[in-house]
């Protein structure tokens, strides 16, 4: 039987296999795996409602970070979040935005509401 060169034999101490490893595994034991992240880019995505349905989806105890453009409505599949997405391990916002950012966690936390942007369209009707 041909050995791979880092292979320690039945016969070979503990301590002959950690050397035939270089150490790797007390390397391999000091790392340490978390939960997924999964950056969701809203302010980038064409179906916004449908990049937030699909998160989820994501594996039990992923974090999710909502990455909102300032000034960008909430959209209905917030509450799809909400109710189907109780496995995931957190959902963050990220906006330059205070005001969004706020709305948008309201959002998560109470349900998705009207929500009135607070500064007026650059349009040419200004009263």
């Amino acid at each position: 039987r041909l050995m791979c060169p880092y292979e320690s034999r039945p016969e070979e101490s503990p301590r002959a296999a950690s050397k035939a490893f270089g150490g790797a595994d007390g390397i391999v034991s000091k790392l340490r795996v978390g939960p997924a992240v999964a950056r969701i880019r809203l302010d980038r995505a064409d179906d916004t409602g449908r990049a937030i349905q699909n998160a989820a989806n994501y594996p039990p105890g992923t974090r999710v970070v909502l990455v909102v453009a300032p000034r960008q409505r909430v959209v209905l599949a917030v509450d799809d979040l909400r109710e189907r997405g109780q496995h995931l391990g957190r959902i963050t916002i990220e906006c330059s935005d205070v005001t969004t950012q706020l709305v948008w966690i309201d959002a998560l936390r109470c349900g998705v509401t009207q929500w009135v942007d607070p500064l007026p369209s650059m349009g040419g009707d200004a009263a």
